[in-house]
């Protein structure tokens, strides 16, 4: 009779250890697919994003564009097809419980995490000329502040406006720049065309009336 109660204990431990794995198994799948859906429908709208520029050209076209290839566009559908693949394997693989490709799932997210680290060591490796890269980039970048014709989705004014805000500054090295032809060539030219000459708002430390003006 002991014995017998011994194993019923134990088969009922048993039976409500199996339920709590099987609970906690189920959570996490549904946080995995939760994710990954999450990651799947990013991945779709950079994929859509870069194919759109890369037929369309223009100035994203141009940034970034040292070696010939590697432009915005580019990257968005090179990491808009990684994002799609990860999230595949990871849904696929959890709903159908195909182990192996759990397993080059996890594999895929080592390898980006490893690349990370080494993308880190590079940057710092190379902060100089990183730093002479970055500052070309934003001058580049200042010339097309405000045209509607090269920035059509207000991308570049709306980057420049918040890192002004942001870092509460006004231009690359001086609020001049915003009067310099040479250096924001569509504001410079468009807006302080006359003797008025303007900064962006985004330059303004209080959003008054006439505190983009520059006094003379």
């Amino acid at each position: 009779a002991v014995v017998s109660t011994q194993s019923g204990h134990y088969g009922r431990d048993l039976r409500m250890g199996m339920k709590v794995q099987s609970c906690v198994g189920k959570l996490c799948k549904v946080l995995l697919n939760i994710v990954n859906i999450f990651i799947f429908i990013l991945g779709g709208g950079l994929l859509g994003i870069g194919v759109y520029y890369h037929l369309e050209g223009g100035i994203y076209e141009n940034i970034f564009n040292e070696f010939g290839f590697l432009t915005i566009p580019v990257l968005c559908m090179f990491f808009g097809c990684l994002f799609i693949i990860i999230a595949l394997f990871a849904i696929i693989g959890s709903l159908c419980e195909v182990v192996i490709m759990l397993r080059i799932y996890m594999g895929i997210v080592s390898f980006v995490l490893v690349l990370e680290v080494v993308l880190v060591c590079v940057i710092v490796g190379f902060q100089g000329r990183a730093e002479k890269e970055t500052i070309e980039v934003v001058q580049e970048l200042m010339e097309h502040y405000g045209n509607k014709t090269s920035d059509d989705l207000n991308v570049i004014t709306t980057v420049i406006d918040q890192t002004q805000k942001w870092l509460k500054c006004c231009g690359l090295d001086s609020y001049e720049e915003w009067t310099d032809v040479t250096k924001a060539k569509w504001w410079a030219a468009q807006i302080n065309s006359g003797s008025e000459k303007k900064v962006p708002r985004s330059c303004c430390t209080s959003d008054t009336d006439g505190c983009d003006v520059i006094i003379q």
